[in-house]
C-alpha cells in the first residue's frame, strides 16, 4: 500500500471513528503499544551505539549523530513519557489484555 492510499484510508477511518463518537478502545491501546517501542528503540540504538561509536563528534550541534540523538529524544517527549506508556502498557497486560 502506498502512503497515499494509506492516507486516505487513515482519514476514512478518523471520519468514521468521528461520527461514531469516537476513536475506539482498541486503536487507542494499538497506538500506544506501537508508539512506545517506535520512541524507545531509536533512542536506545542512537545513544548506546552510535554516539559511542564517535565519541565527543557524536554530540556535536553539526554532526549527523548528534542531530539524529536529538531527534530520537524528542520522539520520546512526542509519543509521551516514556513511564507512563509502560505503567500502561504493563496495567494492561497484567489485566490480561494483549
Amino acid at each position: 500500500m502506498d502512503h497515499v492510499t494509506l492516507a486516505e484510508s487513515v482519514r476514512a477511518d478518523a471520519a468514521e471513528w468521528d461520527r461514531a463518537g469516537g476513536v475506539p478502545t482498541e486503536v487507542v491501546r494499538a497506538v500506544a503499544e506501537a508508539g512506545f517501542p517506535a520512541a524507545d528503540v531509536p533512542t536506545r540504538v542512537v545513544a548506546e551505539h552510535a554516539v559511542r561509536l564517535h565519541g565527543a563528534a557524536g554530540i556535536a550541534p553539526d554532526s549527523a549523530v548528534g542531530r539524529f540523538h536529538r531527534d530520537a529524544a524528542v520522539m520520546g517527549i512526542v509519543e509521551g513519557a516514556d513511564e507512563v506508556a509502560e505503567q500502561h502498557l504493563g496495567g494492561n497486560a497484567l489485566r490480561g489484555g494483549s
